[in-house]
């Protein structure tokens, strides 16, 4: 006979799958972050962000210094109109589908797997790029890494203006989102209250109060500004670019 093994894993030292991929996922995105300061993307980045902020801060001085009509400052390039209505049609067949798709009983199956709703995202995303990529020929602004207009090519593939709204729907809007319901549930994930209330929405708003209380009795005014400092005003000294952050008295 043999001899079965009699040492097992103790219930409060036995690791989840779970919480073994939730580490592991915090530790990639940790190296992801150390690796992208090691290349300098943070301050690039950063040196954009100043750039940017210098380049309207002048150009709001040289609109003060020159009669409307006068262009000899340089051109001021703007983003063109909106897209059409129409190009809404792929975001309210999205809604549709997420609505509609877990009722019918010989779709409701494929529909649970996280497969099928990326196909389906990725699909109805393609309509929307290949508008861009093909059809649109205005201007857009980009709004990742910093203010910017890019624009559209006068024939062919915009790349350009498709390479923008990608940036600016995942750098700018997606990512930044994702971030912060992960901090907000990693924080929130180890607070518990016990007691003997009964959870009613009237009690639930007690609290959701009291705890907006304390910040909203802690919050300040912020800096007073013009409209051209936007939160930061650049200056510069010694032929180099820096920042100065508004006072109230600026």
């Amino acid at each position: 006979m043999h001899d079965l093994p009699t040492h097992q894993a103790s219930p409060g030292s036995a690791v989840s799958p779970a919480s073994s991929r939730t580490l592991l996922g915090i530790g990639l995105a940790l190296v992801a972050y150390l690796a992208a300061l090691a290349a300098g993307w943070p301050q690039h980045g950063r040196d954009l962000l100043v750039e940017a902020q210098a380049g309207h801060h002048s150009g709001a001085d040289d609109a003060a210094h020159h009669e409307p009509g006068d262009h000899a400052a340089g051109e001021h390039h703007e983003a063109g109109p909106a897209p059409p209505v129409a190009m809404v049609i792929p975001f309210a067949v999205l809604l549709a589908v997420i609505a509609i798709l877990p009722l019918v009983p010989s779709l409701a199956h494929w529909w649970e797997h996280n497969s099928s709703k990326l196909l389906v995202a990725a699909v109805l995303a393609s309509v929307t790029l290949a508008y861009y990529l093909f059809l649109h020929r205005d201007a857009i602004e980009l709004h990742f890494p910093a203010h910017n207009v890019v624009e559209a090519a006068a024939a062919g593939p915009s790349w350009s203006v498709a390479g923008a709204v990608l940036a600016n729907a995942l750098l700018a809007e997606y990512i930044p989102f994702i971030f912060l319901l992960f901090s907000l549930y990693t924080i929130t994930g180890g607070v518990r209250i016990e007691g003997d209330l009964e959870a009613t929405p009237a009690v639930n708003t007690a609290f959701i109060g009291i705890g907006a209380l304390p910040p909203a009795l802690s919050a300040r005014p912020g800096p007073r500004c013009s409209s051209s400092d936007r939160f930061w005003k650049p200056t510069t000294s010694g032929g180099t670019l820096s920042t100065r952050w508004c006072s109230s008295s600026s």
